[in-house]
């Protein structure tokens, strides 16, 4: 069988992410990439944007300063050091665009001591079509401990004689929306939670149809307390990717994170309770549709 050559605009776009990958350090205008790639200004925005779903100009600022962010979290190198090794002309503006990122100042996120916000590289699957493998993983949160109110049962996992899991997750969720008609805002996301840590006989595992604590008001909560079952999930650092099309696909991309992406990524998968979140109105059969998946994970350097 004759393998089908990657077309050659796929190919330059990836020398161009890996080529931004691998000079944060440098200024990296949009006319310094163009120049290495086969195409003028305009074309390259235009091609990466199509083929990446993201602004190149944005692209790179995010990478910079999700760097930067790690190294405020793992040295005591000074705010304005970082700033220069990352290609800010002055801590002002440095801290001025960390700012317009993660909500907080350089000094305020590093006396957090959480990683929280930070984009990842764009990581290229040879299995999954570059538009698709481009925008899975999102970026890395440390979520703080949260209660989730719901209902559970078993579900079978990958690894199940004859799996049955997409029908077993569907029925739990059939039984939560019954048991919380009428009482819950329809516009406030829901959540999928997967215990690994308590896997029981059979590769089976509990899964949670569940909504956050913090999403329901005084009366909710005394409603939740009263007809569903309580789970408190502690603080936990995440991959949080983005999975866009029928929910049926879910297990491609999971395949992708697992097989690809994770080995080659700087962190280490943990056991934990892993979260499926979903927006107001979520149609699982869209093509457009949008969910996020928060794997647990520890950093390398972590011991």
């Amino acid at each position: 069988m004759v393998s089908k050559r990657k077309p050659i605009h796929l190919n330059r776009v990836e020398k161009v992410v890996e080529y931004i990958n691998n000079n944060l350090d440098k200024p990296l205008t949009v006319a310094e990439l163009a120049s290495i790639s086969c195409w003028s200004r305009w074309q390259l925005q235009r091609v990466f944007q199509e083929q990446t779903k993201q602004n190149i100009a944005q692209y790179v600022r995010q990478q910079k300063l999700s760097r930067a962010a790690e190294h405020l979290l793992s040295n005591e190198s000074k705010i304005t050091d970082i700033a220069l090794e990352f290609g800010f002309n002055s801590e002002v503006s440095f801290s001025r665009a960390f700012k317009q990122l993660f909500s907080v100042s350089p000094r305020q996120y590093k006396q957090q001591g959480m990683l929280k916000g930070i984009r990842l590289p764009l990581v290229m699957s040879p299995e999954l079509p570059l538009e698709q493998s481009a925008s899975q993983v999102v970026r890395i949160e440390t979520r703080t401990a949260s209660t989730f109110f719901g209902v559970h049962a078993p579900i079978d996992t990958l690894y199940t004689i004859n799996p049955q899991y997409s029908t077993q997750a569907a029925r739990i969720w059939r039984q939560f929306t019954q048991a919380t008609h009428g009482q819950r805002q329809d516009s406030e996301p829901v959540f999928g939670v997967i215990d690994t840590i308590h896997p029981l006989p059979d590769t089976q595992l509990i899964y949670w149809a569940s909504c956050e604590h913090t999403n329901l008001d005084s009366q909710q909560v005394e409603y939740a307390k009263s007809h569903l079952d309580c789970l408190t999930v502690p603080e936990q650092t995440y991959a949080v990717i983005t999975h866009v099309g029928p929910i049926a696909n879910f297990p491609k991309t999971l395949e992708w994170v697992l097989n690809h992406w994770l080995p080659l990524s700087g962190f280490y998968g943990e056991e934990g309770y892993e979260l499926e979140r979903y927006p107001s109105h979520y149609n699982p059969l869209s093509s457009d549709a949008c969910m996020e998946f928060w794997l647990p994970i520890r950093s390398a350097d972590t011991k």
